[in-house]
């Protein structure tokens, strides 16, 4: 340890400039989103998604619909809904619902804000197509997935695509 080194600069996760990251005071430090947290916030988006959209498809199926396009209208506006509101908290909170739900949220890797092109252009929009490329897709979910597992940040791989960090306020947790 350098003698003249502060602990804050050998605290990787400490924050040094607060207001950079939105902190209401220099005190309260970020420390990275645990395994846990980041997985739990997956199934957290992954379940409003699909479930949801399977429940609304279920319940506009049962009602009476010869026509056959209740279900699509239903489904397509939950997803549309449902889009709406994680683009809104991306672009304003830097977190998704399943995020926003655990208090986890994403900054850039030097702990500043994410602006909404890195956030949207590298992390959603490429992560989203090429995790559909026809053959390429599940190879990348893979690689995408397992990546957190191989790294001291936690980093998925749109997170090392992204220059991106998953982190929560230690205010948030003790």
């Amino acid at each position: 340890m350098n003698p003249e080194s502060t602990a804050a600069d050998e605290n990787p996760f400490s924050v040094t400039d607060a207001a950079s990251v939105g902190l209401d005071d220099e005190s309260d430090e970020l420390r990275l989103a645990t395994l846990t947290e980041r997985f739990s916030a997956f199934v957290i988006d992954f379940a409003l998604q699909w479930v949801g959209l399977g429940f609304f498809w279920k319940l506009t199926e049962a009602i009476a619909n010869p026509l056959g396009w209740l279900p699509w209208a239903a489904g397509g506006g939950y997803l549309a809904i449902l889009l709406a509101v994680n683009v809104y908290l991306l672009a304003t909170r830097a977190q998704s619902v399943g995020k926003l739900a655990l208090g986890v949220h994403i900054v850039r890797a030097d702990y500043r804000p994410v602006d909404s092109g890195r956030m949207f252009g590298l992390r959603v929009a490429l992560t989203w197509f090429l995790s559909n490329f026809p053959c390429l897709g599940p190879f990348y979910f893979l690689a995408d997935s397992l990546t957190i597992l191989f790294n001291e940040r936690r980093q998925c791989l749109h997170d090392f695509i992204a220059d991106t960090i998953v982190v929560k306020r230690k205010k948030l947790y003790e």
